[in-house]
């Protein structure tokens, strides 16, 4: 159950990060228009920015928890 609920948002985050990046590369990119290499440099930047936010974010988010229950659970010890 606790567990669950940690996991709920992260796994928001990297659904959104990743509808985002696709977003992006759809709206921003034509390859007739742009060509092989703007195209590819703007998917290389929409995947930096979809690992940064999904997973960096993520991350972020389990260490905040972890931090948080070592603090409260064994804040004595630390102080």
């Amino acid at each position: 159950m606790l567990l669950d609920t940690i996991i709920e948002p992260i796994t928001n985050l990297s659904s959104l990060a990743g509808q985002l990046a696709a977003q992006y590369i759809a709206d921003r990119s034509s390859l007739p228009r742009d060509g092989w290499v703007v195209t590819g440099v703007r998917f290389l930047a929409a995947t930096v920015a979809f690992l940064v936010v999904g997973i960096g974010g993520a991350v972020l988010i389990v260490a905040l928890v972890w931090w948080l229950g070592l603090k409260l659970l064994f804040g004595g010890l630390f102080a």
